[in-house]
């Protein structure tokens, strides 16, 4: 019988608790890498004025 929906086994918790803490990490490094991208345009665009 299969795993009724509202109560997945274990071991899939686990696996989504991990693939999710691994995304948050991949979004804070992709957010940081941006906010310098911008930090280095707008500097860029002040001594081009």
């Amino acid at each position: 019988m299969a795993h009724p929906i509202h109560r997945p086994p274990p071991n899939t918790n686990k696996i989504e608790k991990i693939a999710k803490q691994w995304c948050g990490n991949k979004n804070q490094k992709v957010q940081q890498t941006m906010s310098k991208d911008i930090k280095l345009k707008t500097k860029i665009n002040l001594k081009n004025r």
